[in-house]
């Protein structure tokens, strides 16, 4: 008889729950929230932050004992570790926010500081203009790439130990590209590197938001969160500019590494751990466990094994423990929750399932899906990860009463699918038509905007311009502020454009709604800036007129953003989509590096940038199909067998 059937219907329940349910966990958590919410009224800033470095009658139900802190460093962070993050005073909470945004800065801020250095870094290292514009494509590369992986890292890790070890290896790249980049090659990998790493809060940041902020909350602070990945292209290129204009070219790499210290010392001394998914299954697993161990009592199996000898009985802490810690399939394990329970959508939520990790894409109160498929589709993720769960149990508890030890066979194999397979498999949603189009034109706009940036550091720092590296850095500054401003306008358009597609068609939202007139204004105005600031180029006008024309151009590329990315969130249901976009775009823009200077060279600027401003408009007839045939895609696509095939290993 095989022990893994003699898990009980009550575990698998248990373990298989969503963390918030809807039906019991939820009513408790607003309970404990409101209770909290009032010891906390009107305590002012400063008794917020007591109530979370301090340990008190007050809140000690409610933060989690100091020997069992998550996540590296976990000793030296002067915030407490609260059981429900949800429960952090608000003042905390935006200071978690601030740590997060500023931490978001360093991915862009990095790959922007070099744009008026470039020059001088060809003529140190005695190079190409092309390889230069590589240390600044794999860069971006590697921005795209590894957040998926970050993401999958924090889901069996936890996020403390992904951000605070991401930022103590950007530290050694850093340092080791100030003191050891004596040739372009040395300088290219190691920028890779410091891509890598600085990555992690791209998908992260928004993840800690979700944990500690309910859904009708987070839209604000997503805006106060994304406002430092906006400001970055803004200020990096004039602080780089700076720099070099007063010490070289590598000041702004010790920039960099100074700003990376400054970040990681506020993740080591100020960042709890917020997720909650690795202790709750430490928990529910060692019941399982014990559970499992007063059936195997009086079993006759169990009895016999010794002949009567003292049996040991195995600690099921420290065997949940171990098995989250060395088993693959455990680590994997992801919480879904079920969707057949009618909740009031007037009442607060808390399913995490769906999160909306986007500024400008407001959560949508309904969209219609084919929640029987969805539910089946869970159930059978589901039952396939409960059934690799009970049998590593048992195989742990077999081996326990047969040899006084735990098993210690690890399946290296399902290691390296866990951590580099895994990952990729969110590529699968590229089958799926209506994202492959959605990205495909968000992708192209976002090379373009690359082919614009390497250009205008070209050609302004070449005559009959001849600009400073800090008036190359002031250049930036208009398309810089109209992508702010179109995300701030541009989000608000989209709010009011769903409150009345709601109104017009019974309370029912589609994905499809965010692509409206916002659009429209974007494809109209991608080609006249893109051919005005060609052609200012080309024919060597006053340095102001292609000026007008990065403006426009940031305006248009930041609504284009905007509204593919609140889309992807929809189609896709959460982080995902937004993953899969920046790393379909952060390769185009990589592309965009490596081939821009030959393609100048070959075309000249003028006829290159008109030839971009076809392409755009070329792949802006895929949002024109997606828009068209939405519901023909609804009912003939199935996106949910995708979903199927990512959650599987």
């Amino acid at each position: 008889m095989s022990n893994a059937s003699t898990i009980t219907n009550s575990d698998i329940s248990s373990l298989d729950s969503q963390h918030y349910d809807r039906s019991t966990s939820s009513q408790e958590f607003k309970k404990s929230n409101d209770s909290l919410s009032k010891t906390l009224e009107s305590n002012g800033v400063l008794n917020d932050f007591k109530l979370a470095i301090k340990v008190s009658s007050t809140n000690a139900d409610y933060v989690v004992p100091y020997k069992e802190r998550q996540g590296i460093l976990s000793r030296f962070c002067i915030i407490q570790q609260y059981k429900d993050p949800h429960l952090y005073p608000d003042a905390v909470k935006v200071f978690i926010v601030f740590i997060c945004a500023v931490a978001a800065i360093i991915g862009p801020f990095q790959a922007s500081i070099l744009f008026p250095a470039l020059r001088d870094i060809e003529r140190e290292y005695k190079t190409t203009a092309t390889k230069t514009n590589i240390s600044v494509g794999v860069y971006l590369l590697a921005l795209g790439i590894f957040p998926i992986y970050h993401s999958s890292f924090s889901e069996m890790h936890g996020k403390r130990n992904v951000y605070v070890v991401s930022f103590m290896m950007l530290f050694v790249f850093c340092l080791l590209l100030c003191l050891v980049s004596h040739n372009i090659t040395t300088f290219i990998i190691l920028r890779f590197f410091c891509g890598v790493f600085s990555s992690s809060v791209q998908s992260l940041g928004a993840g800690t938001l979700a944990d500690i902020y309910e859904p009708e909350r987070r839209g604000s602070m997503f805006g106060f969160f994304y406002l430092g990945s906006l400001l970055a292209p803004l200020l990096a290129p004039i602080i780089g500019a700076l720099l070099c204009n007063s010490f070289n070219w590598k000041s702004t790499q010790w920039f960099v590494l100074i700003f990376s210290i400054v970040v990681l010392l506020l993740l080591v001394f100020c960042l709890p751990e917020t997720s909650t998914d690795f202790r709750t299954k430490k928990t529910i697993i060692a019941e399982m466990i014990k559970n499992q161990q007063e059936q195997n009592k009086n079993s006759d199996e169990y009895e016999d094994t010794f002949d009567n000898e003292k049996q040991l009985e195995p600690n099921e802490n420290e065997l949940a423990s171990r098995i989250l810690s060395r088993e693959p399939s455990v680590m994997h394990y992801k919480k879904i929750g079920k969707s057949n329970q009618v909740v009031n959508p007037d009442e607060d939520s808390h399913d995490f399932r769906e999160d909306n990790f986007d500024v400008l894409a407001p959560t949508l109160n309904k969209v219609t899906t084919n929640t029987t498929k969805m539910d089946a589709v869970e159930d059978e993720v589901a039952d396939q990860q409960l059934e690799k769960i009970k049998t590593i149990i048992s195989e742990n508890l077999q081996a326990f009463k047969k040899t006084g030890h735990y098993k210690e066979k690890i399946d290296y194999k399902l290691f390296f699918k866990l951590y580099f397979v895994k990952p990729l498999k969110m590529l699968l949603y590229l089958k799926h038509p209506p994202v492959i189009l959605a990205i495909a034109f968000s992708s192209v706009s976002f090379g373009v905007l690359y082919y614009v940036n390497m250009t205008l550091e070209k050609t302004y720092s070449q005559p009959p311009y001849n600009f400073k590296p800090l008036y190359v850095g002031l250049c930036y500054i208009p398309n810089s502020v109209t992508y702010i401003i179109a995300s701030i306008f541009g989000g608000r358009y989209v709010d009011k454009r769903l409150v009345k597609y709601k109104k017009e068609h019974n309370g029912v939202l589609f994905p499809e709604s965010r692509l409206s007139y916002n659009v429209l204004l974007a494809v109209l105005l991608f080609p006249p800036a893109l051919l005005i600031i060609g052609w200012c180029f080309d024919k060597k006008t006053f340095w102001v007129f292609p000026l007008l024309g990065t403006a426009i151009f940031g305006f248009s590329s930041m609504l284009i953003i905007g509204a593919t990315n609140s889309y992807l969130t929809d189609e896709v249901k959460g982080s995902r989509g937004v993953a899969l976009n920046n790393f379909v775009r952060q390769t185009f823009a990589a592309v965009a590096c490596f081939t821009s200077d030959k393609a100048v060279n070959a075309m000249t600027v003028g006829w290159f940038f008109t030839f971009l401003a076809f392409v755009v408009l070329l792949a802006s007839m895929s949002l024109l199909l997606l828009k068209k045939k939405s519901e023909y895609f609804r009912k003939n696509y199935d996106i949910e067998k995708i979903k199927l095939q990512v959650e599987t290993l």
